[in-house]
């Protein structure tokens, strides 16, 4: 990918995106496809900061069902499908296990409960999916124990396994960048946004300063989308309503190989992952 500041100044677009991680590549992905004239800035690289180091999964929200957030789930799930179908190589199968011991907050009747919802949500997963085996299993404590010899075994009652996806953060919005410019776009990194134009109380543009060349520039478009993440907070609307919350993701040694594990703290029953990533486990 070629960036090309030069193509930025003095121009209308259609719509301006500011923000290069997966928001604002899809949104401008989308709207190139559609037809329109987009740009798309980054004050750093694509995927710099929270889109490179999420938890790399797309993934149905299992832990909503607690919350009978059954729309969401199935919207979820629905998406899901559709990356794995449209992106093969981006968006692969992963099966995550359940352990269930003695102390669980769920037992074992609750989840096989949960799972089998999650299954009938899913309806016809589609031929990658089905290859993988999407549907929901059950495992004694030795065969469980077998399957995942990471786990403790005091107090362990069997366990689970259950399908869902995995992808490459930060590639995956490489790609997408690279399909919006492709369709059209003008997609420039290192552009740091330096304000918004305004005219008759509308947003019509932004001023924005290249990075590398130190060098400024006004763009106008018809529509702005903000896309910037945490940066959101720090913009004048952002202060008024937005709250920043902290996700943390260790890169441990690798001891999980082909399929995860969805865990719960004991101290407070928030949910985490173990998850292989490139010979790693990602905790």
């Amino acid at each position: 990918m070629k960036r090309n500041f030069s193509l930025l100044p003095d121009r209308k677009f259609d719509l301006l995106v500011c923000g290069g991680g997966i928001y604002g590549a899809w949104t401008a992905y989308d709207a190139a496809l559609r037809g329109l004239s987009v740009a798309i800035v980054e004050q750093g690289d694509w995927a710099g900061a929270t889109s490179s180091a999420s938890s790399k999964l797309i993934h149905g929200g299992l832990r909503y069902l607690e919350t009978y957030d059954f729309k969401l789930v199935r919207k979820a799930i629905q998406e899901r499908q559709r990356l794995l179908e449209l992106a093969p190589h981006r968006v692969w199968p992963l099966r995550f296990g359940v352990p269930v011991y003695r102390d669980s907050r769920i037992g074992t009747l609750q989840l096989k409960a949960g799972l089998m919802l999650y299954d009938f949500l899913a309806g016809r997963p589609g031929e990658i999916m089905s290859d993988a085996g999407i549907a929901h299993r059950h495992f004694d404590r030795a065969a469980f124990s077998e399957r995942f010899p990471a786990l403790a075994r005091d107090g362990l009652k069997g366990g689970f396994t259950y399908g869902d996806a995995q992808t490459d953060d930060a590639r995956l919005v490489l790609e997408l960048i690279a399909g919006a410019m492709s369709a059209g776009a003008v997609c420039v990194n290192y552009c740091r946004l330096t304000g918004l134009v305004e005219a008759g109380g509308l947003v019509c543009g932004a001023t924005v300063r290249d990075q590398i060349d130190d060098k400024s520039a006004q763009i106008f478009s018809r529509q702005t989308v903000y896309t910037a993440g945490q940066w959101t907070s720090a913009s004048q609307p952002g202060r008024e309503w937005c709250r920043l919350s902290k996700g943390v993701h260790l890169v441990m040694p690798g001891t999980m190989t082909d399929e995860a594990l969805l865990l719960t703290a004991k101290s407070d029953g928030r949910v985490f992952f173990m998850i292989p990533w490139y010979g790693m486990t990602l905790l």
